[in-house]
């Protein structure tokens, strides 16, 4: 998979929320848990064990800012990253709020169903884009205030 098709897959250009050097971080597309997110490296790369250590670097300062700027406005209880790279084989995260009671923006309804278990199907979820791009203004509001 190239760096070209896994933006268009996820949608990064347009849901996106921060562009660092090295990585990017956009509102994942399906929202399994409320504030759902996915943090892409910026080139091609297939591998962890290709990342540099400034990338890695980097890496550890967006985790701390999706945990007390991104996502802190969900009331999170613990914060799941994976990297599974099965299907989509650029280097990537994808993050995970969770917690043990429902969550509601917008009028609907966001359940971690596999609370406390790992996360339930990564293709479930909301997805439909007028919330998902309502998601991406309140981060990016919640992030600014």
């Amino acid at each position: 998979m190239s760096i070209k098709d896994f933006k268009e897959k996820f949608n990064i250009d347009a849901l996106s929320i921060k562009k660092y050097k090295h990585w990017t971080v956009s509102v994942r597309p399906n929202q399994i848990t409320l504030s759902c997110l996915i943090v892409s490296i910026n080139r091609e790369c297939e591998s962890l064990s290709e990342l540099t250590e400034s990338e890695t670097q980097e890496l550890s300062m967006i985790f701390k800012d999706i945990e007390t700027k991104f996502c802190k406005w969900v009331s999170f209880e613990k914060m799941n990253y994976l990297a599974l790279m099965m299907l989509d084989s650029i280097v990537h995260f994808h993050v995970i709020p969770r917690y043990n009671n429902s969550r509601t923006f917008e009028e609907k309804s966001f359940h971690d169903l596999n609370w406390p278990n790992h996360p339930s199907d990564l293709d479930s979820g909301i997805s439909d884009m007028a919330t998902v791009k309502k998601i991406r203004k309140r981060i990016i509001l919640e992030a600014n205030s």
